[in-house]
């Protein structure tokens, strides 16, 4: 997901470090600064949300769950509108922050390309590891967006699905790719493990 979301859809080198053109760009647009403010103080506002809820002599309360979680949803969405507008910007990058052009004839190439990668350095971490006498686990985590591997319930659907949201496509296309390479993980001995089934009912 984050190649594709946080790299290639700005115009970035997918296989840069995350955000890359937000730590080298000398010219952020304004627009860019006030968006990252606004996630801050919106994340921060449902950080104090959550350690109230927990602190609360209320926090066992049904009524009151309710209640902090339309609270965080409110929260939320906005944050979700401003990360695409901020998707959506178009800036005029230097090279440096935008690094070589990946030309493709199908965005499915850029997903083939980041599973293949993700398979790769996941081996390279096993073995600088095991030279070192540590042991290497790779979990593959779970994500409401991975079509079946969990029967969402209608309650769950409101609450954990938003196809709107950046992530979501590229969840669920992206994933099966990594299926799909996962085999070169765990033929080299590494302890792999599919989690994605974990919340399976």
């Amino acid at each position: 997901m984050l190649p594709i979301v946080d790299n290639y859809q700005r115009g970035v080198f997918p296989f840069y470090p995350r955000s890359w053109n937000a730590f080298v760009n000398r010219r952020p647009s304004q627009q860019t600064l006030l968006g990252a403010g606004e996630i801050a103080f919106l994340r921060r506002q449902q950080d104090r949300r959550i350690e109230g809820a927990k602190t609360s002599f209320l926090g066992r309360s049904a009524i009151a769950g309710l209640v902090h979680a339309k609270q965080l949803e409110a929260a939320t969405t906005p944050i979700g509108e401003i990360q695409r507008a901020l998707l959506d910007e178009i800036t005029q990058l230097p090279f440096e922050a935008r690094g070589p052009d990946m030309l493709v004839d199908d965005i499915g190439q850029v997903y083939d390309a980041a599973a293949k990668l993700w398979a790769r350095t996941s081996i390279l971490m096993h073995q600088l590891l095991s030279g070192s006498g540590a042991t290497y686990f790779h979990v593959l985590q779970p994500n409401q967006y991975v079509e079946g591997r969990k029967v969402l319930s209608r309650e769950e659907r409101e609450q954990a699905i938003d196809r709107t949201h950046p992530y979501a496509t590229p969840a669920t296309r992206g994933y099966p790719y990594l299926f799909e390479n996962a085999n070169k993980i765990s033929s080299r001995g590494i302890h792999y493990l599919d989690a994605t089934g974990a919340f399976e009912a």
